[in-house]
């Protein structure tokens, strides 16, 4: 597969990867090892593996949902009604 950088950065393929560059630090990156990985501010922020299991925080996720944060981490769920 060969594709090229559009308008300096957006579509790039680095060796067997896609990556998706919106402004040189902030990025979705897909390998030809089944993982995902998106980054923003340069730092990776999120990966979902071959297995499925998504990272927050951690580049490798050991459960379906694995969150890594300093201090107290939490996730918010919030139901809503449909009318």
């Amino acid at each position: 597969m060969a594709l090229t950088k559009v308008r300096g950065s957006g579509i790039d393929a680095d060796g067997q990867e896609i990556i998706l560059d919106a402004d040189g630090d902030t990025s979705i990156a897909v390998g030809t090892d089944d993982v995902i990985v998106v980054d923003t501010a340069g730092s990776e922020r999120m990966r979902v593996d071959a297995s499925g299991n998504v990272g927050i925080g951690t580049n490798n996720p050991d459960s379906q949902l694995h969150v890594v944060a300093a201090g107290s981490p939490s996730i918010r769920v919030t139901a809503t009604t449909n009318t």
